[in-house]
């Protein structure tokens, strides 16, 4: 008996039922689904299950850090110095943290303009990075801004604070 003979003599005896099981193996799949989502919601928040609280609600106040030259005119920082954002954000989020444990304060209610040294070691860094990209940049002075970005009564209130700022 040839390969294709051999094929379709198999597709005609055992397809029909596999078909069969498949309505069962279908149902067993949904009731399984079910058991495994009511179990991860039993046990919560330990390894490996997770109730992903970290999409559970939205914070209603962020930061974002951007860098300009002297005019004020912002950088793309990946192309200008080889670093990415989320890089920058990490690290500057890790010196701004400590500087509010130290005051006792959220990171929320510090007022941008005491991270100046979380900004200064950021500059740092960012420059840095920019040792090895070999050419010198066209502006005279990095910026690095701190934009604040929080809800107030409905509608989105943004605070753009100088926090760092080193002549090239």
């Amino acid at each position: 008996m040839s390969f294709p003979d051999r094929f379709h003599h198999f597709a005609r005896t055992v397809a029909p039922a596999l078909r069969a099981a498949g309505g069962w193996l279908r149902h067993a799949r949904v009731k399984l689904f079910i058991l495994f989502t009511a179990l991860c919601l039993t046990i919560g928040e330990q390894y490996p299950f997770s109730d992903f609280p970290m999409y559970s609600s939205m914070e209603d106040w962020t930061y974002l850090l951007y860098i300009t030259d002297e005019n004020d005119k912002p950088l793309p920082l990946f192309t200008s110095y080889g670093m990415r954002t989320s890089i920058l954000k990490k690290f500057f989020n890790q010196e701004a943290r400590d500087i509010a444990r130290q005051s006792k304060r959220r990171m929320r209610n510090v007022p941008p303009e005491e991270y100046a040294a979380a900004g200064e070691l950021a500059i740092d860094r960012i420059l840095s990075f920019r040792k090895d990209m070999g050419k010198n940049p066209e502006w005279k002075e990095i910026r690095l801004y701190f934009l604040g970005i929080e809800i107030e009564n409905n509608e989105l209130k943004r605070t753009h604070t100088l926090i760092a700022r080193r002549s090239l």
